[in-house]
């Protein structure tokens, strides 16, 4: 196949990248050259009984796209994590801050030498406090970063959800090499500042649904999964109105990215909940296949399944199996 350059990717669903992957002799066949094709990346976690089940291979897996069977070239564990740690250190956050933060380096210790960490804290404004400038392997990196985390302090501001996750998306966007890139957002969801207007008066400004889909689009569009660790207790829990804004920019976030969003409000100790989280990532398969059809434009469905492979040792029975992965994405030349 003929050499590529990046596939632009729009609206997606569930957890499938479209992205050039550089395939190795030792990833296609034996003193096979390098090469580079066009490919579709598939994320996938695969649960038996809730638990991941480890091991698998290409021939642990069957994929279809547009009902279309699909050559799967290679297939990945443990793929090497770009992450961007979001702290909300907006006011609301203030009586569970230190625990949320404290909790927060609880993740250094799951990361393997290959991945990368960033931090970034918002409150009405965001900023970022440790930049993706190394991988863990280097240096005193580890120490470096739990000194940062240590440092951060709640501002007793307003917050803007919005603010925080598209600073983090740009710190990530422009990562190199083969990494996901994650973002773990430990946040109450609750979104809102007041702006002093020029007559005086005080504006509480709150993210519109336009400003939502916008960023929800580029953290697509950048190939970044978003994650969170509520904490704390939201003061709209309660009452009988709709979700508020903050929360449902959250939840769209998660759910249009492949991320995952759990409550960890009441708990004094967030850190299970973060651990929960990279887990689940270092737990994930990275399928790539090179599409059969190379000029459709649009959206394409896919479908992964688990198939009978007898020398697997967890010989795959769909109804016991759980396989978390995005279902479509969008082709463009």
């Amino acid at each position: 196949m003929r050499k590529t350059t990046a596939l632009a990717t729009t609206f997606l669903l569930f957890f499938a990248w479209l992205s050039p992957h550089k395939l190795s002799a030792q990833e296609t066949q034996p003193d096979a050259l390098e090469i580079y094709v066009e490919q579709v990346r598939v994320d996938v976690h695969v649960l038996h009984k809730g638990k991941p089940v480890p091991g698998l291979t290409k021939n642990d897996f069957e994929v279809c796209e547009d009902g279309v069977p699909q050559e799967i070239k290679s297939v990945l564990d443990n793929y090497p994590l770009s992450i961007a740690v979001v702290v909300d250190q907006s006011g609301s956050t203030k009586r569970v801050f230190e625990d949320a933060r404290n909790a927060s380096r609880s993740i250094l210790d799951l990361l393997s030498a290959e991945d990368e960490v960033a931090v970034v804290g918002f409150d009405h404004t965001a900023r970022t406090i440790y930049p993706l400038t190394a991988k863990m392997e280097a240096g005193n990196q580890k120490n470096s970063l739990e000194a940062t985390l240590r440092r951060m302090e709640n501002t007793e501001g307003g917050t803007s959800l919005n603010a925080g996750i598209t600073l983090a998306i740009n710190v990530l966007r422009d990562v190199r090499g083969h990494k996901r890139k994650v973002i773990i957002l430990i946040s109450d969801n609750e979104d809102g500042y007041v702006l002093m207007q020029n007559d005086g008066t005080a504006k509480e400004i709150n993210i519109t649904n336009a400003e939502a889909k916008r960023t929800t689009k580029l953290a697509v569009e950048s190939e970044v999964s978003v994650y969170n660790v509520r904490i704390g207790k939201n003061r709209y829990e309660n009452n009988n109105a709709p979700a508020p804004p903050g929360m449902r920019f959250v939840r769209r976030l998660a759910q249009e990215t492949g991320g995952q969003i759990i409550d960890a409000r009441g708990k004094k100790d967030p850190s299970p909940s973060l651990l929960q989280i990279l887990f689940r990532l270092k737990n994930t398969y990275s399928i790539f296949y090179a599409p059969v059809d190379l000029e459709k434009i649009g959206l394409r469905k896919i479908r992964v399944e688990l198939k009978h492979n007898p020398r697997s040792k967890w010989p795959p029975f769909q109804k016991k199996y759980e396989l978390i992965s995005r279902k479509e994405y969008f082709f463009k030349k």
